[in-house]
């Protein structure tokens, strides 16, 4: 199960956009596609929904696992009379693992010392590697944890080449041959939650690169070419209208040449992040067919 975090509805290219994400086009054609799918609009909350399959109030995620309210719907973590996805596989013989971005642990229980029982090993997943906060830097991530430990940075930070969302592909992959090199029949549930696109937008040079100009034309001209495209993939009825700009958003014209060009610049980078993380399920994705 891979889930994306932050990422606009019509940014991929089976969704009606312009960045390159041949790995995910081909999960959508080879599958299905939603167009009427409703996330619960923050991350812990959907991720706490998408583990349990119930509404996230009924099992404490009302809201960021930063905070506990105090109130029942807004503890920060999942209730633990609830039962996870990775309790019940792991209850039916398989091996669960994840990868990546947690965000169900209160702030106040993500320190050294625990108390680890919210952590994902201590929510039915039997190996874990990853970050528990809401956002990371993607160059020199201030907390990651392997299984219950969290892991001093001069064993990550000190690699010249380390980049997060490569790395959590890598442990993934690292993680399922670590089976299969002992069982290769026993059925596994990997959870790769990874960080990207969420902020911080920390991209390598060569994927912003493929994008430099692309989007100089103005986000009025990319909004009008993706409901085009997702009017002709029969994702939405023809008859569909572009809503009005919220308060603070401007129309293209609207902006100096130099603030065209800041803005330009940062969705070269956001695609380009973007870009990354389809390059990555890619990678996942080959291996598992391998």
């Amino acid at each position: 199960m891979i889930v994306a975090d932050d990422l606009g509805y019509s940014d991929i290219g089976s969704y009606g956009g312009e960045i390159n994400t041949p790995n995910l086009d081909k999960l959508a054609k080879n599958g299905l596609r939603f167009s009427h799918f409703t996330s619960n609009a923050v991350c812990s909350s959907t991720r706490a929904s998408l583990l349990t399959g119930l509404n996230h109030h009924s099992v404490g995620t009302g809201w960021l696992a930063e905070w506990d309210f105090g109130y029942p719907g807004y503890r920060g973590e999942i209730s633990s009379n609830t039962m996870t996805l990775a309790e019940i596989l792991k209850q039916q013989g398989y091996a669960t693992y994840m990868v990546g971005k947690w965000h169900l642990t209160n702030a106040k229980n993500r320190s050294r010392i625990g108390p680890f029982n919210s952590w994902p090993q201590g929510r039915g997943f039997e190996r874990y590697w990853g970050f528990l906060d809401g956002e990371t830097s993607q160059w020199k991530p201030h907390a990651l944890i392997s299984g219950n430990e969290t892991l001093p940075p001069q064993s990550y930070t000190g690699n010249d080449d380390f980049y997060l969302p490569d790395t959590l592909t890598d442990k993934a992959i690292a993680i399922i041959n670590d089976l299969r090199s002992h069982n290769s029949d026993k059925p596994f549930f990997l959870y790769y939650a990874t960080g990207t696109p969420h902020a911080p937008h920390h991209t390598k040079a060569e994927d912003r690169k493929k994008y430099l100009g692309k989007y100089q034309q103005g986000w009025d001209k990319i909004r009008l070419q993706r409901i085009k495209q997702q009017k002709n993939l029969g994702l939405i009825p023809e008859n569909t209208l572009l809503s009005d700009y919220i308060p603070g958003v401007e129309a293209w014209d609207n902006f100096t040449t130099d603030q065209q060009k800041m803005y330009a610049r940062l969705e070269e980078n956001y695609a380009g992040f973007v870009d990354n993380m389809d390059q990555n399920i890619g990678r996942l994705l080959a291996h598992l067919e391998k």
